[in-house]
């Protein structure tokens, strides 16, 4: 499917469904002469789900610019883990906090755990995504529901 679509010219292509995170790759379309930017899962953002691997998922950045035509095109890509807190400790809702800033917490080791299993897979199956490493406010996290 993501051949045809990408050769019929799409420009980007998310997949999900697995609930958990899988590998982005950033394609080149022969016929169209430009990027195309592939995303099978990002996982999941929020989930009532405990199991380490889909505690958390992936947020993708994508870079448009223009093409000499005038045409949107992808220019880049990359991607920042996080991770999903469930209501509690006071909190009504679920947060979705940069896995950069949870270094503490009783849920430290599950978050670590989720990260070193995303990181395995994308490092060994990402092709030309790389991680955002743009800093972040240390006490980000944002209030979803």
């Amino acid at each position: 499917m993501a051949n045809f679509l990408t050769e019929e010219g799409v420009d980007l292509i998310i997949g999900g469904h697995p609930h958990v995170i899988q590998p982005m790759e950033m394609r080149w379309s022969k016929a169209h002469n430009k990027k195309v930017f592939l995303i099978y899962s990002l996982g999941n953002l929020i989930s009532n789900m405990t199991t380490k691997n889909t505690r958390g998922g992936a947020l993708a950045k994508v870079k448009l610019t223009r093409d000499a035509n005038g045409n949107p095109v992808v220019d880049s890509a990359s991607y920042r883990l996080v991770f999903t807190l469930q209501p509690g400790g006071g909190s009504k809702n679920f947060r979705l906090i940069p896995v950069e800033n949870y270094t503490s917490g009783s849920l430290k080791n599950h978050c670590n755990l989720f990260v070193n299993n995303a990181e395995k897979i994308f490092n060994k199956h990402n092709i030309d995504v790389p991680r955002d490493t743009t800093s972040i406010k240390k006490k980000t996290s944002l209030n979803l529901f």
